[in-house]
Formats: C-alpha cells, sequence, structure tokens
C-alpha cells in the first residue's frame, strides 16, 4: 500500500469503478471504498464541490462545531470540597453553564486537572491552555449523527469519527472505525482481533459497554 502525505484531496466522486479521488497533485485514484476519518466539517469540506455524493456531503454539513478551552492545572478549587467524592470526570455547575473537569491525578492520587474553561474565569497554577474543535452537542446533533447513520456505506463511502456514535468521546472515535472495518471486511484477521476486546472487557468487567 502507498501513503501519500502532505497531498490534499481536491475533489472526490463516485464512478461505476468505485469511488475516484483527485489529489493535488492531479493524480486520479480509484477505490473500492472511502473511509472519512477525520471530523464532519473536515469531511464536508473535502465534499464541497462533489457532483455525485451530494447526500454524503449534505450529512456531514448538518454537524457544527465549536471551540473548548481546556486548562491544565493543579487548582482543586474545580473539583467537589470534599474529597472524598472526587471521581475521574467532576461537573462544576455555576448557575448558567457547567465545567468538566478530568482528575488526570486520579490514579496516584495528585492534584493535576484538565478543565473546561471559560476566558473570563481561569484555574490558579495554570501550565497550559489547548483549543480544541468539537462536535457540539445538541438535539440537531444527535438528529444529524441518526441520518449520516442512516447513509453509511452508501456510494461505498464511510464515516469514521466522535462525532458519528453516542456522545463523541475517544472510545466513540475509536469504535466507529471498527464498525466500518466489520461491515466492509468483516474477515480480516485485524477485525477479528479487535473484535475480540469488548468480549474480553466484559468477561472481566461484566458491566462495561463495547
Amino acid at each position: 500500500s502507498t501513503i501519500l502525505a502532505d497531498n490534499p484531496v481536491t475533489a472526490i466522486e463516485r464512478s461505476p469503478e468505485g469511488v475516484q479521488i483527485v489529489d493535488n497533485e492531479g493524480e486520479t485514484h480509484l477505490f473500492d471504498h472511502v473511509i472519512f476519518a477525520c471530523g464532519g466539517s473536515d469531511a464536508a469540506k473535502i465534499l464541497e464541490n462533489t457532483q455525485t455524493l451530494t447526500a454524503q456531503r449534505d450529512a456531514a454539513r448538518r454537524f457544527e462545531y465549536y471551540t473548548a478551552h481546556v486548562a491544565t492545572h493543579c487548582d482543586p478549587r474545580w473539583m467537589p470540597k470534599d474529597r472524598k467524592y472526587w471521581s475521574v470526570v467532576n461537573i462544576r455547575y455555576t448557575g448558567d453553564q457547567a465545567d468538566a473537569t478530568i482528575w488526570d491525578g486520579m490514579r496516584f492520587g495528585t492534584d493535576v486537572f484538565d478543565t473546561y474553561v471559560r476566558d473570563d474565569d481561569m484555574p490558579n497554577e495554570l501550565h497550559h491552555v489547548s483549543a480544541f474543535r468539537l462536535p457540539l452537542e445538541t438535539p440537531d446533533f444527535f438528529a444529524a449523527q441518526a441520518h449520516l447513520g442512516s447513509i453509511q456505506g452508501q456510494d461505498s463511502v464511510w464515516f469514521a469519527g466522535d462525532y458519528t456514535q453516542d456522545i463523541g468521546s475517544h472510545e466513540d472515535a475509536v469504535n466507529s472505525s471498527v464498525d466500518v472495518v466489520a461491515k466492509i471486511s468483516p474477515s480480516s484477521s485485524r477485525y477479528r482481533f479487535l473484535a475480540e476486546i469488548p468480549a474480553a472487557a466484559k468477561a472481566k468487567y461484566p458491566g462495561a459497554r463495547n
């Protein structure tokens, strides 16, 4: 197989032979299947000028994104006052919005946290602030998700990513890619290996989800 780096897709169309992609060098590539393993807004941009994959383009366009700022810090004010209630994920409600804090130091009992913050409300002992483009999870988000699921695999085009399943976690992103492989190549040895992991986890942790 060949990996083409720093060579953006400039066009993508359905053809009688498969899915046709034109790269930035003007070369045309033909594939049996194409998987958009990227954000919904990125997929919509790649599909922007398509003439034959408009259903997929319109489905990807339905996902809204926003910029989230995450502060890495050592300020316990974002955690419950009583330490016995500290968990790996903690929600602080201020009256107008809720802020999530991840306790990164839980394993060792150290005060290291990642908090979704606003510019006007920053933690003390601040180490770094990262910016992420994330799906905006509203009722429309889940409606768009259901619609995207209804056209998965149509014209041999697939979507994988956090926005395609459930609440958009890292695990959802991984699961979405495994689900696509299950549809395209269920007999592959790599898929069989991945498919065994949830079963093993459920045997060890009966309450675990896939």
